[in-house]
């Protein structure tokens, strides 16, 4: 190991830090919605093991326990609020996947030239920037690659097991996502040892699932889905032209061994997947580009020396350049923007009021609010309990009947109906009921699609 190797791998790796930690110390608070749902969770992992969320209806309990836990015990040694410690952690451990990438490139290669580029191409990955500030699968998929590692390099299946059981303990999806094509790269090296590899995983999975398999009917939620399809088909297909100017110059450029044959399985896996879009929900692809992102920067790492196919390297970099660019602009800001905050801080002056939102408000003012106030309805599914028939809320936001909706506002007699900067469907609430604004975060005339409000219902 050179000195200037090593100083390099320090400016890339202290640079990552800062470019995930500055922004969230920037912001007041968390970057990405989930956050303050994992918040919650973490709160209610101090009273014990939670069968089910406080969520209108007492909805199941399925998500994988570790991370809830880790932010919990992170907040009871630092003092912190769980709110604090979300804002910095996820960014801070979604360092360790450039991490886990170089050391495996060096393993293969012995050159610290291909684990340096890989290094640096995965810190500034703009899709794990954006997954880092919000999702536990960053920290699964860091298990998976050390999985990887145990597999391919040491042949300690049981180990590699174990690892990828701790990923699923912290996210369920992407421990399927990864498990398919580990499992493929056993069987092919050793089938009789294919048992090793999987038995921690369903042994966690048995004990975390198992034990919850009366509520497993409840986790089916088709209507969220299609939300989520609607809300985020527009990026996918802003995204689909860098995917594809990254991936197809791989299968060109590199050369071929077992190690860049599985690395090109991964890529061609996942990218399938990802277009899966076009066809149906079921895959939720907002994430599916950071799996296709290990893969890629594992084979470009080691095809970058290769003098040939300069221009696909050309298209390649070009592609991945803009990407970042276009998620450093669109993604890194705080979840709570300055209207909504002003419509807060309101609210959080106004004592004991029943608060009735929808869409992101009510995730966000109960974690953040100090003083005793209840927020009904929550299209975000992150309210506390207070709402006695969840299923009618959910029919009146997915078939906007107004008969519905004034049938919730005189059942639950809110003090006040708030909605957030980001929220539609007002013109929906004005039409159906005599209100009246008694706060707006700014005026805009015509409406202005930044500007939060307060209504109340007359009488």
């Amino acid at each position: 190991m050179k000195k200037e190797h090593l100083a390099v791998f320090l400016i890339i790796l202290f640079t990552g830090i800062l470019l995930r930690i500055v922004p969230a110390a920037r912001e007041p608070y968390p970057i990405g919605y989930d956050n303050f749902f994992h918040a919650r969770m973490a709160e209610a992992y101090a009273y014990g093991i939670p069968r089910t969320i406080p969520w209108p209806e007492e909805r199941a309990n399925l998500y994988p326990p570790s991370y809830h836990i880790l932010i919990l015990f992170l907040s009871i040694l630092s003092g912190y609020s769980t709110l604090t410690i979300v804002r910095f952690l996820l960014p801070f451990l979604s360092m360790l996947v450039p991490i886990a990438v170089f050391f495996i490139l060096l393993k293969f290669s012995g050159s610290w030239h291909d684990a340096l580029i890989g290094l640096f191409l995965m810190t500034f990955n703009p899709f794990l920037l954006s997954a880092g500030y919000n999702s536990p699968e960053v920290i699964c998929l860091f298990f998976s690659i050390i999985a990887f590692y145990f597999v391919y390099f040491k042949e300690k299946y049981i180990l590699a097991g174990v690892f990828q059981a701790i990923g699923f303990s912290f996210s369920f999806f992407a421990g399927v996502y990864t498990s398919l094509l580990l499992l493929v790269l056993v069987f092919k090296k050793d089938r009789r040892r294919l048992v090793k590899f999987i038995l921690p995983s369903l042994l966690f999975l048995l004990a975390w699932y198992g034990s919850r398999y009366d509520l497993l009917y409840q986790s089916n939620n088709v209507f969220g889905a299609t939300f989520v399809f609607m809300a985020v088909k527009g990026w996918l297909i802003l995204y689909a032209p860098f995917i594809l100017g990254a991936v197809f110059p791989l299968l060109v450029m590199v050369k071929r061994n077992p190690f860049t044959n599985f690395w090109i399985s991964w890529v061609v896996f996942f990218t399938v997947l990802y277009f899966s879009f076009l066809f149906t929900s079921y895959f939720h692809p907002w994430r599916l580009p950071l799996y296709i992102s290990v893969g890629f920067v594992m084979l470009v790492a080691t095809g970058l020396t290769n003098r040939s196919c300069w221009v696909l390297k050309v298209i390649f970099m070009f592609s991945f350049v803009l990407a970042v660019l276009l998620m450093l602009q669109s993604n890194l800001h705080s979840s709570v923007n300055a209207p909504d905050n002003l419509t807060m801080q309101w609210l959080d002056s106004m004592q004991g009021k029943r608060i009735m939102s929808e869409y992101s408000f009510c995730g966000q003012f109960l974690t953040l609010s100090k003083t005793n106030k209840t927020c009904n309805l929550d299209m975000y599914f992150e309210s506390t309990p207070n709402v006695s028939r969840w299923i009618d809320y959910e029919r009146m936001f997915w078939e906007y009947s107004p008969d519905l909706f004034r049938q919730n506002v005189r059942e639950y007699s809110p003090d006040y109906i708030v909605y957030a900067s980001r929220d539609g469907g007002r013109q929906f609430i004005e039409q159906s009921l005599n209100l009246s604004k008694v706060f707006i975060s700014w005026s805009c005339n015509p409406v202005c699609q930044r500007e939060a409000a307060v209504y109340v219902v007359n009488q």
